[in-house]
């Protein structure tokens, strides 16, 4: 059994088999480093694939004209890929981080067709040395078409259940690219009776060894002082999970918290969006359910998001909330909200209230689950700058959300900016209304974000002019008296734009994302 796979061409199936895991996890790889920069993962996916995969047909081509030493090729283009692709997500996001995203995404591109090329040109010559050694033509090809796709799919669950994880992704890429060079460098002493100088090859392989180890080992602290340069201030968190890059920033009264590049709040003025949130909605379900008293009858709140604790926060002095729900997809968020000093202080230790419940996952799935009835529902969800999230605006979203809420019920959903957005924002509550909600729209101002809006919507109609800041808010910035100011826009900013038809946003026509990255894409 052992002396099969000791056969040179078994030799050269393991080969591929391995190096076909290598190059499905730079695919991933680089989808998910252009994700970051183009703001949309499924973009940068099938700008990854696409790119990858017609890099290989030139690859195939340019190998036609290699007829002789190909196990000296096949080492070579090991030893071009190893590199190339250990380096390519920490170049990318250098070249984010000093020069910008649009350079970026161009270099992104070249180096996804550089390694399907690199890639293409490899696996035609492994057939062709395999038929050379013996192995009848239809034989070579299926075998190394088999070690090809079967390492695809390996790789693929290695890079999402194992490699990204726990290594991340600069460490990750360094990683595979040490094994793609310990290939070639194994291939150097198995054939080195056919390499015409096997000690240079073998030097060579040493020394990319002992580069892409030390890229291995330091990658990631010199992958943080490029981060650093993306900020104005010191970096005090830094957490890559599985599903997002997470940052936080301070400096004297403004701490600052990112994810994946995008500023979730700034201390000096977050509880301005809190505040409207929060509050407006909890005087509207007051005077939905009739209340004149105090405190009133015990309620229920569901919030969406809002893994900071900042929501909640502003929850806490109300004694009628029974319970508050949180679902947050990443539970480092959670985590961080709960033991960081920067966020505890500023949420005030929040997420430790008796009445609050946690539970990590998917807001779509956990309110289509869900057969809990909520009397307030609060949505601080990421912005729909990507076809995924735009689901979590979605009219099939609100149905749900409809079906959970009680009758009397009050929801208010962040809707991005009306005035950097404004087709976004409108169309937001165009797909609200569509649920069957009664909607009606505000916004406030916060330095740190510009003019941002809210959504409203409730199962029957309400006034406006009903809602003050409840007694037991304790705010900052809100006050009744300018409540109803709160519900006015501006000419530049209301629904009303001339030649634009609005659409709901649906799962099957997700037209959000394609509205929202248009409107920010100069800001």
């Amino acid at each position: 059994m052992f002396e099969m796979w000791k056969k040179p061409t078994n030799l050269l199936y393991i080969s591929s088999f391995i190096v076909s895991i290598c190059g499905i996890i730079y695919q991933m790889l680089l989808g998910a480093a252009g994700s970051y920069l183009m703001g949309s993962s499924i973009l940068s996916y099938a700008i990854a694939v696409g790119g990858s995969l017609s890099g290989m047909g030139v690859g195939a081509i340019i190998s036609e004209r290699m007829r002789k030493q190909l196990v000296e090729r096949i080492i070579g283009i090991e030893y071009l890929i190893g590199p190339v692709g250990a380096f390519s997500t920490l170049v990318i996001y250098m070249m984010f981080s000093v020069i910008g995203s649009d350079t970026a995404s161009v270099f992104f591109c070249l180096l996804i067709f550089l390694l399907g090329c690199l890639t293409g040109m490899e696996l035609p010559i492994l057939i062709r040395e395999a038929e050379k050694r013996g192995d009848e033509l239809k034989k070579s090809a299926a075998r190394t078409l088999f070690s090809d796709y079967a390492g695809s799919l390996i790789g693929t669950l290695a890079f999402a259940l194992l490699l990204s994880p726990w290594l991340g992704y600069i460490q990750t890429a360094f990683f595979v690219g040490l094994i793609n060079v310990l290939i070639a460098f194994w291939l150097s002493f198995a054939f080195r009776k056919e390499i015409r100088k096997p000690r240079r090859s073998q030097i060579v392989g040493m020394l990319l060894l002992i580069v892409l180890g030390s890229g291995f080992m330091f990658g990631d602290s010199y992958a943080q002082l490029l981060e650093q340069r993306m900020y104005d201030n010191p970096v005090v968190i830094n957490e890559e999970t599985s599903y997002q890059q997470i940052i936080g920033t301070t400096a004297p009264g403004d701490f600052r918290f990112y994810l994946n590049g995008n500023l979730q709040f700034a201390e000096s003025d977050e509880y301005r969006y809190h505040e409207a949130l929060v509050h407006p909605g909890m005087s509207l379900l007051k005077q939905q359910k009739g209340q004149n008293d105090q405190d009133g009858e015990a309620i229920d709140v569901l919030i969406l998001g809002g893994g900071d604790g900042l929501a909640i926060r502003e929850m806490i002095p109300y004694d009628n909330v029974n319970s508050m729900t949180m679902v947050d997809l990443d539970p480092k968020v959670t985590e961080l909200a709960k033991t960081n000093p920067h966020l505890t202080r500023i949420n005030e230790h929040s997420l430790d209230d008796e009445r609050v419940s946690i539970i990590h996952g998917d807001a779509f799935s956990f309110i289509k689950e869900s057969e809990k009835t909520y009397d307030l529902i609060l949505s601080d969800l990421p912005d729909p700058n990507s076809l995924e999230l735009t689901k979590l605006y979605s009219r099939e979203l609100y149905g749900l959300m409809y079906d959970r809420l009680a009758e009397e019920g009050v929801a208010v959903v962040q809707s991005t900016s009306p005035v950097f957005a404004r087709k976004s924002y409108w169309t937001i509550s165009e797909t609200i209304k569509g649920a069957g909600f009664y909607v009606d729209n505000f916004h406030v101002d916060i330095p740190s974000f510009g003019n941002w809006g809210f959504t409203m919507a409730a199962k029957q109609s309400f006034d406006i002019n009903d809602i003050t800041v409840p007694e037991k808010a304790e705010t900052e910035y809100l006050h009744t008296d300018m409540i109803s100011g709160l519900f006015q826009f501006g000419k530049d900013e209301n629904r009303d734009i001339d030649g634009f038809s609005y659409q709901e946003n649906t799962i099957n026509h997700p037209i959000l994302a394609e509205l929202y990255n248009e409107a920010w894409r100069y800001y």
